[in-house]
């Protein structure tokens, strides 16, 4: 079994999604992409995570929808998430946390301040109850 940290990057926009997953494989992650907050549950339906990584805005289910679903799912009830949106009111950042997110990201985003917010809930992770 892999000792990597997994992740899962939910976005509905390919070009973020991929930047975002070479950039984290790059640090040493396993990272499964999302293109929606459907898929999304389904991956975590399948496998435990370290991180989830969710945009606010995408079609279908939203971010904050996927948020509290996985929240009501035992393998992902405790598990870190960071909110990564364009979305950038005190309000959109009061109501993510609320919903059971961990920290949060706005769009356009600095590498270096997401991977170290990554870092630090993969750490989260680390000790919590599995």
């Amino acid at each position: 079994m892999s000792s990597k940290k997994r992740i899962l990057v939910v976005d509905d926009e390919e070009q973020l999604r991929w930047m975002v997953k070479v950039s984290l494989e790059n640090g040493g992650y396993e990272v499964i992409a999302a293109e929606s907050g459907v898929k999304a549950l389904e991956e975590a339906g399948k496998s435990k995570f370290d991180l989830f990584i969710l945009d606010i805005m995408m079609p279908g289910l939203s971010g904050w929808d996927t948020l509290a679903r996985l929240r009501e799912l035992p393998s992902s009830k405790n598990t870190p998430v960071l909110m990564l949106s364009a979305k950038s009111t005190l309000t959109d950042v009061e109501q993510s946390l609320e919903l059971g997110a961990n920290d949060y990201v706005t769009k356009p985003f600095d590498v270096h301040t997401l991977n170290d917010k990554i870092k630090r809930l993969v750490g989260l992770s680390d000790s919590l109850p599995s």
